[in-house]
């Protein structure tokens, strides 16, 4: 079973649409900022709410700092992610429905997928520590 953790809005200036969410009442998550050289972002949470929204930008046109460099020219909705209990055996399954998983990695934590849903949506899978 998934259930929603975060909606991910690319921005073009995050402490614009920071200071735009906290006005309709959203609070920073945990640390406020994270900074990956080329990539900003900040978890935000609305009051009473267990969904995240999470502001993305990044600040250069390289491509080094994610693999899936087209997410970089996005504005707006840029993906909606799930917890899952096992990573592997949902890889399994979009792997033998011939899904289009388009990245794979670790973070501190927790590891993720993103794949392509049937109009071409971004979507991300995350499998805690």
């Amino acid at each position: 079973m998934f259930r929603a953790f975060h909606v991910c809005i690319q921005v073009s200036d995050l402490e614009r649409s920071s200071a735009f969410y906290r006005k309709l009442g959203f609070s920073p998550v945990a640390a406020q900022r994270h900074d990956d050289g080329d990539v900003a972002w900040q978890y935000l949470r609305y009051p009473g709410s267990d969904t995240l929204l999470e502001l993305l930008q990044f600040k250069t046109g390289g491509e080094a700092a994610l693999p899936t460099a087209e997410r970089r020219s996005l504005r707006g909705l840029n993906h909606i992610g799930f917890h899952v209990e096992s990573l592997e055996a949902l890889r399994n399954e979009l792997e033998s429905s011939r899904v289009d998983i388009v990245e794979q990695g670790a973070r501190a934590g927790y590891r993720y997928l993103f794949a392509r849903g049937p109009d071409g949506e971004l979507i991300g899978f995350a499998e805690f520590d």
